[in-house]
Order: C-alpha cells, then sequence, then structure tokens
C-alpha cells in the first residue's frame, strides 16, 4: 500500500511548524498569540512575519471550516527555484528575474489587511529540535489537525533496500552543508546544530555563498530533514548509509513535480476573468461568422442543383453496329 504524507513538505511543515510556535499549549483551541514570539530555529539577529491567515491552510485547519487553498505554500517562488534548481548564488539575469516574480507574489499576499506576528530568532538548537518534534507526534497531529496524514516512524515501513532522497530539498541541502556520501547521521546532527546554534552575522559570514533566504532558512530546513529522517522515517546511525541524496538513479535525473505543480496552480484565481470583447471585435466576428454561414448555405444549394441536373442526363451510345 502506497501513502503520501502531503502535509510534510517544507512549506506545509512550515505551517504546522507556525502553528505549534505560536500556540504554546499544542491544542487545536484558537490561537490567540503575543506580539512577539521567538523561534529557536531561526538564528539571533533575524526576524520574521507570520500571518494568521496561514492558520487556515489546509495542513494547520484545526476545524470544519473552509481551508485557504492559496496558502499551500509559505515558500518564496524565488526560494522555490533554488531548492528545485540549487542553493548557490545566481547570477545577475536569474536574480532580476526572482525579484520581479518575489514583488509580485508580495502584491498578491498584501491585497488585504491581515494579522501579523513578529517572530524573533533566538539560536537555539536543543529547543529547535524540540519544537521540531511536534510535527512528527502522531497522537498530537490527529488530534490537532483537520486535514492531512499524520506521520511517525510507526506508521512508515521502508524496508531493508536502498531509499532515494531526490528532492532538491534534500540533495541541495546535503551539498549546502557539505555532507558528502559517507556522511554519518550522527555527523549531520552535529552540522545542523551547529548551524542551529549560529547567531545572523556568523551564518551569513560562513555560508556566504548561499543565498539570503537560503541561509536564513537554514537551521529550520537541516532541522526537520533531521527530524523527518529520524522521528518520521525511523532511520538511524546503521541504516543512515542506505540513504542516498541524489537527483539521479541510474544515471538518469529524477525530479518530484507534483509539490511544484502544487504551488503554482493553488496561487490560480478560483475563476477566470477573461477581458470581454470590444464592439469592434464583437461585430467583425459576427460578420464573419454570418459570412461562414451564408457561404455554407450557399455552397449546398450549388450541390444540390448539380445533384439535380445530373439525374436528368442520358447516357448516349455512340458506337453503331
Amino acid at each position: 500500500m502506497s501513502k503520501s504524507f502531503l502535509c510534510y513538505g517544507i512549506g506545509e511543515a512550515q505551517h504546522r511548524y507556525n502553528f505549534f510556535l505560536l500556540n504554546p499549549n499544542k491544542t487545536k483551541d484558537e490561537v490567540i498569540p503575543a506580539e512577539s514570539v521567538t523561534d529557536p530555529c531561526l538564528a539571533e539577529g533575524l526576524t520574521r512575519q507570520v500571518s494568521l491567515k496561514q492558520l487556515r491552510a489546509p495542513c494547520a485547519l484545526t476545524d470544519n471550516s473552509e481551508p485557504l487553498l492559496s496558502l499551500t505554500s509559505t515558500i518564496n517562488q524565488s526560494k522555490l527555484k533554488r531548492i528545485f534548481k540549487n542553493y548557490r548564488k545566481q547570477n545577475e539575469k536569474e536574480g532580476a528575474l526572482n525579484e520581479k516574480s518575489s514583488k509580485r507574489d508580495e502584491k498578491v499576499e498584501g491585497s488585504e489587511s491581515e494579522r501579523y506576528v513578529t517572530v524573533r530568532g533566538s539560536s537555539n538548537a536543543a529547543k529547535c529540535e524540540k519544537e521540531m518534534s511536534h510535527l512528527f507526534n502522531r497522537s498530537l497531529c490527529e488530534s490537532t489537525f483537520t486535514f492531512g496524514d499524520c506521520m511517525d516512524a510507526q506508521s512508515v515501513h521502508l524496508g531493508n533496500g536502498t531509499l532515494y532522497a531526490f528532492s532538491g530539498l534534500f540533495h541541495h541541502l546535503m551539498e549546502a552543508l557539505g555532507m558528502g556520501p559517507g556522511g554519518s547521521l550522527d555527523l549531520f546532527k552535529g552540522v545542523v546544530s551547529a548551524v542551529c546554534s549560529m547567531d545572523a552575522t556568523k551564518l551569513s559570514l560562513i555560508y556566504s555563498d548561499l543565498e539570503p533566504e537560503i541561509t536564513e532558512d537554514l537551521c529550520f530546513d537541516g532541522m526537520f530533514v533531521y527530524s523527518l529522517l529520524t522521528a518520521g522515517l525511523g532511520i538511524n546511525n546503521d541504516t543512515f548509509s542506505n540513504v542516498v541524496f541524489s537527483d539521479e538513479i541510474g544515471k538518469m535525473e529524477v525530479v518530484w513535480p507534483q509539490g511544484f505543480m502544487i504551488n503554482k496552480t493553488s496561487n490560480l484565481p478560483s475563476e477566470a476573468h477573461l477581458p470581454p470583447f470590444s464592439l469592434p471585435i464583437l461585430v467583425l466576428l459576427l460578420c464573419f461568422f454570418s459570412a461562414f454561414i451564408i457561404s455554407g448555405v450557399l455552397f449546398l444549394h450549388h450541390s444540390l442543383k448539380i445533384k439535380r441536373h445530373s439525374t436528368s442526363y442520358q447516357r448516349c451510345d455512340l458506337h453503331h453496329s
């Protein structure tokens, strides 16, 4: 039996993480957060704004109200492109295109008044791991959220084969953290814990070759992947060597387009807004279709006339004996 845990993509994971972060009681009651909240998975010196509308995203909904499908991902388009391509800094042409895309997204997202909560980073690796563990607490998940599967190591059976982690988030993240082939799970956790203990200045200095939006989320992404592997999939030090982080299998590139397409289509309007025809174009189209119908009637009349005359002809035998 196959199963898809769509609420454990990086975007939806951020929604659920934000829900638990703004709800210290970890219940499905209405969230009434403070004006400022501390995020242990965000570097000290950084702040971010969390909209309360995110709590109405499908995977963070806790009641029977209608979810906001337009909030299926909090990842901006620039970061999404980096996940699917690479984490390294882009050239000037790509930067201009992504900046234009980000401004367009900001315009759409800011089209209506929203309430935001300021989240301040504290660079606390231990607390970050504890907060992330709530995402893989199956009983807490099932008693809190309305939609989406809940994952823990008991709900996923991997078998004994090789596990290919081919999502761009996995292998680009491992490359950015310097985790090459042969690394251990303990080493990976050590690298992630070190990243989550750095303040904003040190983080940007050490990972200066990465995009700023990637650097800011490096702790969250790293701790989420570590928790997903261990608490979600049951990977340990012995089985970590069976996990291959690559975008190729058998020298053939593999991708997972479903998440990208879900993100793109969810931003489409629910109803298409087509521009109306102008009067000259409408008159021109009516004339064209009228001429087409008249020509069709004339052609039919001409065909019937030829058929009627053809039946009156009599075949003459020109050969006489």
